[in-house]
């Protein structure tokens, strides 16, 4: 008979949760392009990674057969920073950027009116957010944390307009 093992005894790898937890994120990433461009979770496609930091590159490196595995991908490869991307669908881990090629994989006219209701969506958040932080009486009456929490919000929705706006015009491309 042994005893019960006890959490103490085996001390917590804050570089393998971390690691578990960006693969988390880039799978759910992949899964989300997936589900919202109608692309079959069996059909291989590929994966482009670009921007992130060497610990992104390092995590993609050590994780790259689970990550072929989990999000069923035919290739996993990294762009330069500067170079343009071919048509894809997004999604952000941090500062690396998820990437799908689209050629032959979605219909162009359902992601572009997609991409139109998420824009659409998101400017009319950002002019919310606006109106408040315009509203003197908001910015005078309410705690200093909150308002910067407010402009830290309207900071990131223009990034997302802008990186939406930018993906809308490559499906030109297609």
């Amino acid at each position: 008979l042994q005893h019960y093992p006890n959490a103490a005894d085996y001390p917590e790898d804050a570089d393998a949760v971390a690691q578990v937890e960006w693969l988390k994120q880039v799978i759910n990433g992949v899964r989300n392009i997936r589900g919202e461009a109608n692309i079959k979770p069996s059909q291989e496609i590929s994966l482009l990674l670009q921007a992130g930091n060497d610990t992104d590159r390092q995590r993609a490196a050590a994780t790259a057969g689970m990550l072929k595995r989990l999000a069923n991908l035919s290739e996993l490869s990294w762009l330069e920073d500067g170079a343009d991307a071919p048509p894809h669908a997004l999604a952000l881990v941090g500062d690396l950027k998820v990437m799908v090629p689209l050629a032959g994989l979605i219909d162009v006219a359902a992601e572009r009116a997609r991409l139109d209701k998420e824009l659409q969506k998101a400017r009319q958040d950002l002019e919310r957010i606006e109106k408040k932080l315009t509203n003197e009486n908001f910015v005078a009456k309410a705690p200093e944390e909150v308002v910067a929490k407010e402009r830290g919000k309207a900071a990131d929705l223009q990034g997302r307009i802008d990186t939406l706006a930018e993906q809308h015009a490559k499906l030109s491309l297609l």
